[in-house]
């Protein structure tokens, strides 16, 4: 992720971003110009073992919600 964000804020690219994640500075394209379907998405959840009590409430949150979301 840092990576592609480093090549938007560069200008060389977009990216896909849920817009609370959109940096100040990014702009938010979502004036109707088509854009191609996201296909086959991957999410990846990456993390240190082990996880601390904390981190893994939030990674079952997390996983919990992903599998709520509808397309």
């Amino acid at each position: 992720l840092s990576g592609a964000l480093a090549a938007v804020r560069a200008g060389l690219g977009i990216t896909v971003l849920p817009k609370g994640m959109a940096e100040e500075g990014l702009t938010i394209i979502d004036d109707g110009r088509p854009l191609p379907d996201l296909d086959n998405t991957e999410i990846a959840i990456i993390a240190k073992r082990p996880l601390s009590a904390q981190a893994a409430r939030l990674q079952a949150h997390i996983i919990r919600r992903l599998e709520m979301a509808t397309i």
